[in-house]
């Protein structure tokens, strides 16, 4: 998905990674003045981005995100795009 909405409603409030065999991965969300909004490096995939800089709800609009996957067979794979945060 490339959009979801932290309203708290509990559905899509959070962005985060899916798939299957992912031993860890490295999220990074920057506005569009290239500022880090948020980054993890977890082994955790239920984990994400809940929306929020340092615990402030952030402006809607487009974001762009870098993740690194490293998976349990050593590979690696690096995806970047755009999210869109809705409210």
């Amino acid at each position: 998905p490339n959009a979801f909405s932290p309203n708290g409603d509990g559905m899509n409030d959070v962005f985060k990674i899916s798939g299957s065999s992912i031993q860890s991965f490295d999220l990074h969300i920057f506005d569009r003045w290239g500022q880090v909004v948020f980054e993890i490096q977890d082994t955790d995939t239920s984990k994400g981005w809940d929306g929020t800089r340092d615990g402030i709800p952030v402006e809607l609009g487009v974001y762009v995100y870098y993740l690194n996957v490293v998976f349990n067979d050593g590979k690696t794979k690096l995806v970047k795009g755009n999210l869109t945060l809705l409210r």
